[in-house]
């Protein structure tokens, strides 16, 4: 976690030949055990709390990632919950200064007056999941008891921490590696280690029918990405990220390394996100998250939830952004080109798309472009629809052979769609439920297809009835006098539809996800 050490870069490109070996490699989840199919998604302590952490931090730290923040671009109040951040991890420091008699772990009773399991009960009562730290050392890295037992160094503490973790609820825990003894200091200790954490897991696990998620944090040592699959679901790239400019590339680049072994299930992490921290400019945040959710990688926020602006709340909570991160396809983009002062990343998606990143690397504004071989495009005549998912717009209808950015600015980026229009997966950002509406009315509202006639039903009078896309974009307005069937359009027949919003007269609005109305939306 706290390690200065630099991972090598391996500057050789990677090509889109890979795609086809990935298909075949990916057919098999190492774990087998389904999770984190797509990249885990929530808070960490350490960024911004360090060792400054109670009961009442992540109590509080669980409300605000439930509080409703201003409409966004689809005209809804949304919160980090909603966006799909539901982890609140506990980083170091939740220990007492010894383990009891028997060896089994203690946490601080001071700052956990009401213990763990009370927290877990509490977090899982709000929907969210409760992450833990540990570490592979004799020591955390801030000098905490942790899962090395030199006195039984075959065994460890292992089996009586996971099942600690699994009768407290816990449901991630990150596995640090400070204060390893030298004889494990290689990738066959580094192994050892952690598939003995692995193993105590799922035997925990198995008893209480809760699943842990487990992330590897050896800072990217020994080629982890080559073998984490087989024993985590997540591993760190490199060494611990920093609030600015230089220290986001880098941990992004080493992160890129071993892209190719990235899949559902198995992630390359970069590190918790800094997006909010220290004096990062707007651009700069923006980019961070681009390069993260291009890359696949775990979305952590490290930022001060109590403090955030708007402006970073719409960057952390951007659906279409975050649906590149989640796409099913488990693909990690990566960097295919350079021109100039800017990097070209790409990512290829489930149903065909790609989605591009353009990162300028200078300080000042410049342009570029994108060409058909960085989405592995031979056919230069070919069109493509191109979406700038900042903007939740259309920019190209048909774009052929390559495609023109301007004023892209310095530290920041340009993030597009290729491919179709309907790019991302129909699933709402909390399935099956409502997105902001009183249980009552939700419960009348109902769907029903006919034939090829799609109609919903809207149980008020006086309302203003608005239908999108799944792009955000508004297709349909209608205004209810009083209660009636509204007919859908046909365009939106095969699920091309996603939100619809309704403003009542006395001027609240319920705006839900349509694909959760009832079962009877068409299929």
């Amino acid at each position: 976690m706290r390690d200065s050490r630099k991972p090598k870069i391996n500057k050789k490109p990677f090509w889109f030949s890979v795609l086809f070996l990935l298909k075949i490699y990916w057919s098999v989840y190492s774990l087998e055990d389904s999770q984190a199919l797509t990249p885990p998604m929530g808070f960490s302590t350490w960024n911004e709390f360090g060792c400054s952490i109670s009961e009442s931090t992540i109590v509080s730290t669980g409300h605000l990632m439930l509080k409703k923040h201003p409409a966004d671009w689809e005209g809804r109040e949304l919160s980090l919950r909603d966006a799909g951040y539901v982890y609140v991890n506990i980083d170091d420091c939740w220990h007492a200064q010894s383990r009891d008699a028997q060896g089994n772990p203690q946490w601080d009773s001071a700052k956990f007056p009401r213990g763990l399991k009370w927290l877990a009960d509490t977090l899982h009562q709000m929907e969210l999941k409760i992450g833990i730290y540990s570490c592979a050392g004799t020591a955390t890295c801030c000098n905490y008891f942790a899962s090395f037992n030199p006195e039984n160094p075959e065994v460890g503490y292992d089996p009586i921490d996971a099942n600690a973790y699994a009768d407290w609820g816990i449901d991630y825990l990150k596995d640090d590696w400070c204060n390893v003894p030298s004889d494990y200091q290689n990738a066959n200790g580094s192994q050892k280690l952690y598939a003995r954490m692995r193993d105590a897991l799922k035997a925990a696990t198995s008893k209480t029918g809760r699943p842990i998620v487990f992330s590897l944090c050896n800072w990217g040592q020994y080629s982890v990405y080559q073998w984490g699959d087989t024993i985590g679901h997540l591993w760190r790239t490199g060494g611990d990220i920093t609030p600015e400019w230089n220290s986001i590339m880098s941990n992004i680049t080493a992160n890129s390394t071993g892209a190719q072994y990235a899949k559902p299930g198995a992630w390359n992490d970069p590190d918790m996100m800094e997006v909010g921290n220290g004096s990062l400019s707007l651009a700069e945040n923006r980019a961070h998250f681009d390069l993260w959710c291009i890359s696949a990688a775990p979305l952590i926020l490290g930022n001060d939830l109590s403090k955030m602006s708007d402006s970073i709340f719409y960057i952390l909570t951007n659906r279409e952004v975050i649906a590149i991160d989640q796409d099913s396809l488990g693909y990690q983009g990566r960097k295919v080109r350079t021109d100039g002062d800017v990097q070209i990343w790409s990512k290829k998606l489930k149903n065909g798309a790609w989605a591009v990143v353009l990162v300028n690397t200078g300080t000042e504004s410049t342009n570029s472009s994108v060409l058909w071989s960085d989405i592995g495009e031979s056919d230069l005549t070919r069109s493509y629809p191109v979406r700038d998912v900042w903007q939740h717009r259309t920019v190209s209808e048909s774009a052929t052979d390559s495609y023109s950015v301007n004023s892209i600015p310095g530290h920041g980026t340009v993030h597009l769609v290729f491919g179709s229009a309907y790019w991302m997966e129909p699933v709402s950002i909390i399935k099956n439920k409502s997105l902001n509406s009183s249980p009552r009315g939700f419960e009348k509202i109902s769907a029903k297809r006919i034939n090829s006639t799609t109609t919903v039903y809207i149980p008020f009078t006086s309302s203003n009835v608005t239908i999108y896309n799944l792009q955000g974009k508004k297709s349909s307005t209608f205004f209810v006098k009083e209660p009636s069937w509204i007919t859908i359009p046909e365009s939106f027949a095969k699920r091309n539809f996603s939100i619809i919003q309704i403003i009542k007269s006395n001027g609240s609005k319920i705006t839900l996800d349509i694909n959760s109305i009832n079962h009877s939306v068409p299929k």
